[in-house]
């Protein structure tokens, strides 16, 4: 790889992050195409609910409109509207179950959809440019030449970068600053997970008990040396 300039690798590692790229937003799209599908059912059943909120309010408000109409009802406006959102909440526990189901039934066919969906003509066009841009000789080309640690989409852009910007020269430079910044995000990773770790074990009860512990024996032991010193 040290026998490439900077341009040379610029355009290797470049050409190849936008395969890599290219066929990443194929497979997001693809998985839209499932969303999609899924989405569909599931708004056939947002529909029915909504049918069902309105109707249920629109058949309590007659009810009770019509109580007012006949004179059964006597009441101020404030407990109309208190009223009518008692029995509406009443009416729609005992039948939420109904609803409950119809989700399950709806969310068991959205899914079906979504596997289905995976190899339907739209999204097996979509498979189908990814695998032709994998298998573009100039990509296979640069995929003999990269070194297999550094040929996926997230290295190459790094690598493209440093080389960009002229913190590196060559691969080798490149390469040695791709895996220090490496080592520090995974030194700041394990440091954060350490204080994580740390935290949560201080707020343990049983390490607050332990705690104590410790402390009553190191004052038990200070008593004990001024007890020594002063015999």
């Amino acid at each position: 790889m040290n026998r490439y300039n900077r341009e040379e690798l610029m355009d290797i590692f470049g050409y190849s992050f936008q395969i890599f790229k290219a066929v990443d937003d194929l497979e997001a799209a693809i998985l839209r195409v499932q969303n999609n599908a899924s989405n569909k059912v599931m708004n056939n059943f947002e529909k029915i609910r909504s049918i069902y909120n309105k109707g249920l309010a629109v058949f309590i408000a007659f009810c009770m409109l019509l109580g007012l109409v006949q004179g059964d009802y006597n009441v101020g406006i404030i407990q109309v509207v208190f009223t009518f959102a008692i029995i509406y909440g009443i009416f729609y526990l005992l039948f939420s179950p109904i609803l409950l189901i119809f989700n399950k039934i709806y969310k068991h066919f959205a899914k079906k959809e979504f596997l289905k969906a995976e190899t339907n003509d739209e999204a097996n066009s979509y498979r189908q440019k990814g695998r032709e841009l994998l298998n573009d000789e100039q990509f296979l080309q640069y995929k003999r030449i990269v070194p297999p640690t550094y040929f996926n989409m997230n290295n190459l852009y790094l690598l493209y970068s440093y080389l960009e910007d002229f913190r590196a020269d060559n691969f080798k430079e490149a390469a040695n600053l791709l895996a220090e910044e490496q080592h520090r995000d995974n030194i700041e990773y394990n440091q954060r997970v350490m204080k994580e770790s740390l935290a949560s074990i201080q707020n343990n009860a049983r390490y607050q008990s332990v705690l104590q512990t410790i402390q009553l024996l190191e004052t038990r032991k200070i008593r004990t040396s001024l007890d020594v010193m002063f015999k």
